[in-house]
This record gives structure tokens, sequence and C-alpha cells, in this order.
């Protein structure tokens, strides 16, 4: 059996390349925005009980935007945001299946 060996910068690098390929539409990112601390507190509230998974700079046609992860392994749904400077979050996207490829720190 072949190991498969990748960081986890690099697939979490090639998703958000992925998502934001998906999210370039740019009527669609204007429907998902709202506030980001009413968007956090959803995201993260009862409904939904997604945790941060990180923050980083994404560079955009617009500039560089905090992007933010969050999920839930135990239900495998994510969520995908962008913070503008104005306050508002915007929905880069979501969808169910997320899993953890390997445990942080472990190598194989």
């Amino acid at each position: 059996m072949t190991k498969l060996r990748c960081s986890v910068a690099e697939v979490l690098s090639g998703a958000l390349a992925f998502l934001f390929i998906l999210a370039a539409d740019k009527a669609l990112a204007q429907a998902a925005c709202s506030p980001a601390d009413q968007t956090i507190a959803a995201i993260t509230g009862p409904k939904y009980r997604e945790s941060a998974l990180f923050e980083a700079l994404v560079k955009t046609p617009a500039g560089s935007r905090p992007t933010r992860m969050f999920a839930n392994p135990a239900t495998g749904s994510w969520t995908l945001i962008t913070l503008q400077e104005n306050g508002m979050a915007c929905l880069a996207g979501t969808g169910q299946g997320f899993r953890l490829s390997r445990r942080p720190g472990n190598d194989a």
C-alpha cells in the first residue's frame, strides 16, 4: 500500500484555491454577505456547531482578504467565509463531507 504524504498547509491551500474559483461569481458573493459577527455566531451556534480551523489571507481580484474556515467533524459540515473591511462576511463556500485527512503532528 502506498502512503500519500502531504502537509495540512498543502491540502488547505489547494482546497482554498479550488473554492475561490467556484466562488468567483461576483453576484453570488454579493448575495451571500452579512455582518461578520452574525455570520460567525450562526456558523458556530447550535444549528451547525462548526469550529474555526484556520484563518489566512487569500489574494482575490479585489485584493487580499482574510478568510476563515469552519468545520464540524462530527457532522461533516464546513463553511468558508471571507471578511470584508466594512465588517461584513461573505460566504465563499459550504458543504458536507468534511474530514481531516490526518491528525496534526502525524506525518504518516
